[in-house]
């Protein structure tokens, strides 16, 4: 599945932005969503330092650089946020340092 078959569900938009207005804000990470996927339990979004943090279901936790937001959104978004992740996000941005 390439990006442009990437679907989202009826009204993500709005549900996306509701999702992110409430989402929790940890101290280190600033927007965290939770997501119900079989490999990822959440992920986080560091706007100012555009750093995307992703909590998998086995306990590791991977920090990716220069992620843009839209990015996160449309991680957080997916129909499948595992599948969006494998795609598009792992080996595709670089660790920070």
């Amino acid at each position: 599945m390439n990006f442009r078959d990437q679907r989202f569900l009826p009204l993500a938009n709005f549900a996306l932005h509701n999702i992110l207005s409430k989402a929790e804000r940890g101290s280190d990470m600033g927007v965290r969503v939770e997501l119900k996927s079989k490999l990822i339990e959440a992920a986080s979004y560091e706007e100012a330092e555009c750093v995307m943090r992703v909590y998998l279901t086995n306990g590791q936790m991977r920090d990716y650089a220069d992620v843009p937001r839209s990015v996160f959104e449309q991680l957080v978004g997916a129909r499948s946020a595992g599948n969006y992740f494998m795609e598009h996000i792992r080996g595709r941005f670089r660790h920070p340092a």
